[in-house]
């Protein structure tokens, strides 16, 4: 089976929660397929070394694209002389060059987009089949981000964007939805489209539980520290929930671990019982420093990967609706659940000084990711839709005709 990967984004290093996916679906199913993997070039040229040589030693082809950033007006024109009448910042006429060039060149059995943003570089027909994994459903997260600041920004951007996936949804011949929520959303843009759900998964090996490393009273929170709904979930933490917790447990002390903190989250460090890390080499290990992870996400979409990681490595979590939203994890069972203040606050605390409650949640959250959500059973249910969709069903038979 040939498999075109079309990826707007470098997918490297696997951080990010959108590359996550890709780097582990391609582990995964790299030695039964083959594919090529079509991304934008990275300014990094060690990071690109570093990347090309392990999909080179996975067996993937990978091309790529030096895609010049331009100004506003600039990317406007590119976008309407690439017949996008939906003018974004991500849209590249050199990405969508490359990918009618390599389809009319190659023959590919399916072709593979990660989310819509990827998705518009394809020609309108393209002569394979079209697998569109959505994640996200972006217009959702804007309309969601326009209810919690009433921003005309936001609801402007959920209209363009609704526009660009009601097109994108209706050409794919299936789509890949990171969530029922994601997937009722798409549902409505396209009514007629096939929507099926695949959710994210975490790296049960990466993120295994690690006692040793375990310190006394830490309290962690992780994430892209310049992505708005973890900057204001931190911001939300450090300030309203974080002092009362403190009071209860005065030994207490917080870490805000995750890359880029913009001077909001930065400035949560002024209190000396706060820490914020920046980018650190090993999420995993410094994560499993706590004894307690929280994650009071306010608005957001899709699979929270913080929630995944901290349940793999056997943390007591806490964590907010939104956090906890289309995740097959039970509250007093696997984890624990917060709306207000007040709630962060008793959960945190309580949790801080009982460390029996600490250990059965978190073998519990073990046991529930370990049978629901390790990437290899997620990467076998996205192979039987690669089946579905080049064999009508019959994977092996898809094989032999590579």
């Amino acid at each position: 089976m040939r498999i075109l990967l079309l990826s707007q984004v470098f997918p490297y290093p696997p951080y990010d929660g959108n590359i996550l996916p890709i780097h582990h679906f391609l582990r995964c199913l790299a030695p039964r397929a083959q594919f090529t993997l079509l991304t934008r070039e990275p300014a990094d040229a060690g990071l690109r070394s570093e990347a090309l040589a392990l999909w080179e030693s996975w067996g993937v082809r990978a091309r790529l694209v030096r895609c010049p950033v331009r100004s506003g007006a600039a990317q406007a024109w590119a976008c309407l002389r690439g017949g996008r009448p939906w003018i974004n910042r991500f849209f590249s006429p050199e990405l969508a060059a490359a990918a009618a060039e390599l389809l009319a060149r190659e023959r590919f059995d399916l072709i593979q987009s990660e989310g819509v943003l990827s998705a518009q570089h394809l020609p309108a027909a393209p002569p394979a089949r079209r697998l569109l994994v959505a994640r996200d459903c972006l217009s959702l997260a804007h309309w969601r981000a326009w209810r919690a600041g009433h921003s005309p920004r936001e609801a402007l951007g959920a209209i363009k964007i609704a526009q660009m996936e009601r097109t994108l949804y209706r050409r794919a011949d299936r789509i890949l939805a990171i969530s029922p929520t994601d997937a009722e959303a798409i549902r409505r843009l396209a009514p007629s489209a096939r929507i099926e759900v695949l959710p994210n998964g975490v790296d049960l090996d990466q993120f295994r539980p690690r006692p040793e490393l375990e310190q006394p009273g830490v309290v962690a929170f992780t994430g892209a520290m310049d992505f708005a709904p973890n900057v204001e979930a931190a911001v939300w933490f450090g300030r309203e929930i974080w002092p009362g917790a403190v009071r209860r447990v005065p030994s207490a002390r917080l870490r805000i671990i995750g890359r880029d903190p913009v001077p909001a989250v930065l400035a949560l460090a002024a209190d000396p019982s706060i820490e914020v890390t920046g980018r650190v080499e090993r999420m995993e290990e410094e994560a499993a420093r706590a004894q307690v992870i929280v994650s009071p996400l306010r608005r957001g979409t899709g699979i929270k990967n913080k929630v995944l990681e901290g349940a793999a490595l056997a943390r007591a979590l806490v964590v907010s609706p939104v956090s906890l939203a289309d995740i097959d994890l039970r509250p007093g069972r696997e984890l624990e659940l917060a709306e207000s203040a007040g709630e962060f606050i008793e959960q945190t605390a309580s949790l801080l000084s009982d460390p029996a409650r600490r250990r059965a949640l978190g073998q519990a959250a073990r046991s529930a990711v370990e049978q629901r959500y390790g990437w290899s059973a997620m990467a076998e249910r996205l192979w039987g839709h690669y089946g579905e969709l080049v064999g009508g069903g019959d994977v092996a038979s898809a094989k032999n005709r590579a």
